[in-house]
């Protein structure tokens, strides 16, 4: 095999062998693939390449699809002896949309062009059945029929029935609570490329965080907080749970720390519809964590300030003949009054 590569070689650098003819004669070896091209099977020297499908081309019976291992697109020809499926059901080439998954074997359309190939075979990947609830309906015997958008645009169909295994989070929920926004992963049997019948759903659990004042603490089963949240955000209901975790200045501590005027910040997930009691309409946090806020108070110090200054106006005296007489009634603002045949001069 050694002395065939290297007579290839030394033909390519006498020009003897055209350019390009190379591909054929190495693809022909086991192992070898041409530079830039795609893996080449070592007993058959079939192309394989695997990625998502850009473009559809009904026209031509053409699927374009991206490979990110190789970073290159390649564009896979439908030949009519071309076997495809998806999963243990046979497919077709309308059973193909953007986004799926393939991967291809099959020959290169050319020597000189290794990212076009005619396929042999094409396996449809099979998408997740998971994504964002979009429709809800009843089903046949009692059972709930989800449509669920997927990550890749997919709509798909989940069929949950009543003995099916419903979780929202870790703990048991009820698909009656299921509202149309939420997020889903379902498991069971598949009953084509988009039709699933569940065995088992867990609902996402939405966190997040309020804060506030806490205007009550109610004991029992588990604490329960009504927190008045600032900057008009309004009442929420904070409930706790076993697994809650306190915490004050980085430092776990006790639940005992919490009353009535304490402010907190609790982050958690929503009550899952439905489970409120009839005619409570607050929002109500399963809190997985509690942190006590440490208030700093400052101390404000009048600042004293000393009175105005104010200067003294000029003050008129009255030069008579008698000599200098103060006109100590003067004020700013009022008239002087000068006795007959007096003058007046201002001093200062």
């Amino acid at each position: 095999m050694m002395r065939r590569f290297l007579s290839v070689g030394l033909l390519l650098l006498t020009g003897v062998l055209p350019l390009g003819a190379e591909a054929s004669i190495i693809a022909d070896r086991p192992g070898l693939a041409p530079a830039g091209a795609t893996a080449i099977d070592a007993a058959s020297g079939v192309l394989r390449v695997g990625g998502l499908v850009r473009t559809v081309d009904p026209v031509h019976k053409a699927f374009v699809i991206f490979s990110s291992t190789k970073a290159r697109r390649f564009t896979i020809d439908v030949a009519p002896s071309t076997l495809m499926t998806l999963g243990r059901w046979p497919a077709g080439f309308t059973d193909v949309q953007v986004g799926d998954h393939l991967t291809v074997s099959g020959d290169a359309a050319s020597p000189s062009a290794t990212d076009v190939i005619v396929a042999r075979t094409i396996r449809i990947g099979s998408p997740h059945f998971a994504g964002r609830v979009v429709a809800i309906a009843p089903g046949a015997g009692g059972a709930v029929v989800l449509s669920v958008l997927a990550s890749h645009r997919h709509v798909l169909t989940i069929t949950v029935a009543p003995t099916t295994t419903v979780l929202y989070g870790s703990d048991k929920g009820v698909i009656g609570n299921l509202t149309i926004g939420e997020r889903v992963v379902a498991h069971g049997v598949r009953q084509n490329k988009y039709l699933l019948a569940a065995t088992s759903v867990r609902i996402y659990l939405h966190q997040h965080t309020i804060g506030g004042t806490v205007t009550a603490a109610t004991a029992g089963p588990s604490l329960v907080y009504t927190l008045l949240s600032p900057n008009g955000g309004g009442q929420h209901t904070v409930r706790t749970t076993a697994r809650t975790v306190y915490s004050m200045g980085g430092h776990t501590v006790a639940a005992a720390l919490v009353r009535v005027g304490t402010h907190i910040r609790a982050r958690g997930y929503d009550l899952p519809h439905g489970q409120n009691s009839p005619g409570n309409n607050i929002p109500t946090l399963i809190a997985t964590h509690v942190t006590i806020l440490i208030q700093h108070h400052r101390t404000h110090t009048k600042r004293h300030t000393p009175p105005p200054i104010h200067h003294a106006p000029p003050v008129k005296h009255i030069i008579g003949q008698a000599g200098i007489a103060v006109n100590s009634s003067w004020r700013p603002g009022s008239a002087v009054v000068a006795p007959a045949g007096a003058a007046e001069k201002t001093i200062g």
